[in-house]
């Protein structure tokens, strides 16, 4: 188990994938509620959509405690992974701190630890614990264009510490 600080991660997270307490539709047409947390992994049909997308389907609020229940799941959900991903990389999360830690998993929040795994050069400067690269390296990416501000924040974290 990593040793991070939940409330910071996610407030953190909030900020970078928003709060609702009703269903959405992300940018990708997945459905999503509460922090992010995508309610499976394929957007909807058109007619799907259109349906859920009624008065009262997806405008009732879900109680707070339910949200907040869904985000520990998924904490613990990408801990797991980034974990199993760091081992698969032969790098040493221990170590790191806080705010390290918390860079990573909101970048496999984002994006999953499959392509986590694809930042390799990030990853072997973190093994060495260049962390001036490793922030250049999660800069250089498709995912640093497509996520605008979010990205230099989450890099500076890396470097910072």
């Amino acid at each position: 188990m990593l040793n991070y600080d939940h409330e910071a991660l996610a407030a953190e997270l909030k900020r970078d994938e928003g709060y609702r307490d009703t269903p959405y539709f992300d940018s990708r047409g997945i459905l999503t509620i509460g922090i992010g947390h995508a309610m499976g992994h394929a957007s909807v049909t058109a007619n799907t959509r259109i349906a859920m997308e009624r008065e009262g389907v997806m405008d009732t609020p879900w109680p707070r405690a339910v949200l907040e229940q869904l985000f520990a799941i998924d904490c613990d959900v990408h801990e797991a992974e980034l974990e199993r991903l760091a081992e698969k990389m032969n790098a040493n999360l221990e170590p790191l701190s806080d705010r390290r830690i918390r860079a990573l998993l909101n970048m496999t929040f984002n994006m999953g630890a499959r392509r986590l795994g694809g930042f390799l050069r990030m990853w072997a400067a973190i093994k060495i614990g260049n962390w001036e690269e490793a922030e250049v390296q999660a800069l250089d990416s498709r995912w640093a264009r497509q996520v605008g501000p979010r990205a230099p924040r989450v890099a500076a974290m890396l470097r910072e510490g």
